[in-house]
């Protein structure tokens, strides 16, 4: 986590990360069934761009990172903007999970950094509650030359598709994908997905 550390305090400073947080939660609303009553996870949560978008339109949002820094400056936002229903915490989501069940999850750019996804989509099925709904943004499959001079493990993008059928392995249905975003960066064109999907009442 060296690296999201060292970088926390100016990430909120880059234009391209904002607007793609932007445009990650406008998807998210105009896909998910969005309301007071929903509590709801973020996972990877940086310094809560996304969790800073929706949280007028979500009961209370727990944001969670590994990153000690980017929690701290999560925090400071919640203190100085005084939002009652975000709460932020640094919390390894395998070794110390949150209390559940969610009525939904959402994460944003942060499953490519995360080695065993499939793990980590058991993890989110077993936190969804029963009706309840995920929402997961990221890279699509790239050629590695998003993240340049990045020290740490990552995936070079995800593929849309084969997510979403390990989402119906795990019970989820309405499943669907669209582009929420292009970055540009580098000169080239990077398409970001926005994955949904819904968890059958029981």
């Amino acid at each position: 986590m060296n690296h999201f550390d060292s970088k926390a305090a100016e990430w909120d400073d880059n234009p391209v990360r904002v607007e793609n947080a932007r445009k990650i939660a406008a998807a998210i609303r105009a896909a998910v069934p969005l309301n007071k009553t929903m509590r709801a996870l973020e996972f990877g949560c940086g310094t809560g761009l996304i969790s800073r978008e929706l949280f007028p339109t979500i009961g209370n949002i727990l944001a969670i990172d590994l990153s000690s820094g980017m929690i701290a400056q999560l925090q400071n936002r919640i203190d100085e903007a005084e939002l009652k229903n975000i709460s932020a915490r640094c919390l390894d989501i395998f070794t110390d999970p949150p209390d559940g069940p969610f009525d939904l999850i959402f994460s944003a750019m942060a499953m490519h950094h995360v080695q065993n996804t499939d793990a980590l989509l058991d993890r989110f099925a077993a936190l969804t509650a029963p009706g309840g709904w995920i929402a997961l943004a990221d890279l699509d499959t790239e050629d590695g030359t998003f993240h340049d001079h990045f020290e740490g493990f990552i995936h070079h993008g995800l593929d849309r598709n084969e997510l979403m059928k390990k989402l119906r392995v795990r019970g989820f249905s309405q499943t669907a994908a669209i582009t929420a975003h292009t970055m540009h960066k580098n000169g080239r064109d990077y398409p970001v997905f926005l994955l949904t999907a819904r968890k059958p009442a029981e």
